[in-house]
């Protein structure tokens, strides 16, 4: 895989994540995705295993496996390439212009959150820590950077 291939991998960590309409109001009380993989793997007994970018299996209900490429923010229901499903996919191509593409918004009972901005919604997404969302939020102004400046 060469260093400009659209599928090397930036950016990889378990997260949680919704999506508005970007029109609207984020409302209170909004749900995060539930991942049906998580219950599916309770059911198979599936034993702990990790790796330097953490647990393989998906370790919790709501925990969907974020990764970014050159091309945008991928967000899927496992690991595991024989049972992963494509949830939802933000191209770096619709992200808003400047500042307004990503807010950081602290830490919830959720995790640490941000808010990226594309044309036609708002995503949600929260980590684990704090160093998680910093590198993602390194990498994906990094991103969004060098697809500006290649389109």
């Amino acid at each position: 895989m060469t260093e400009d291939s659209d599928d090397k991998i930036f950016f990889q960590a378990w997260g949680s994540f919704f999506v508005v309409d970007s029109s609207q109001k984020i409302p209170v009380g909004s749900k995060f995705y539930e991942n049906t993989e998580y219950k599916e793997q309770l059911k198979r007994g599936v034993k702990e295993e990790s790796d330097q970018y953490g647990e393989i299996n998906v370790p919790g209900e709501k925990s969907f496996w974020i990764l970014q490429n050159k091309k945008g923010v991928y967000m899927l229901s496992s690991r595991r390439d024989a049972i992963t499903k494509f949830k939802h996919f933000v191209p770096f191509s619709g992200l808003k212009d400047g500042e307004s593409a990503m807010t950081e918004l602290g830490n919830f009972d959720e995790g640490f959150c941000l808010q990226i901005n594309s044309i036609g919604e708002t995503c949600i997404l929260c980590f684990s820590s704090s160093n998680v969302i910093s590198k993602f939020s390194t990498t994906l102004k990094s991103m969004k950077g060098s697809s500006q400046t290649k389109a």
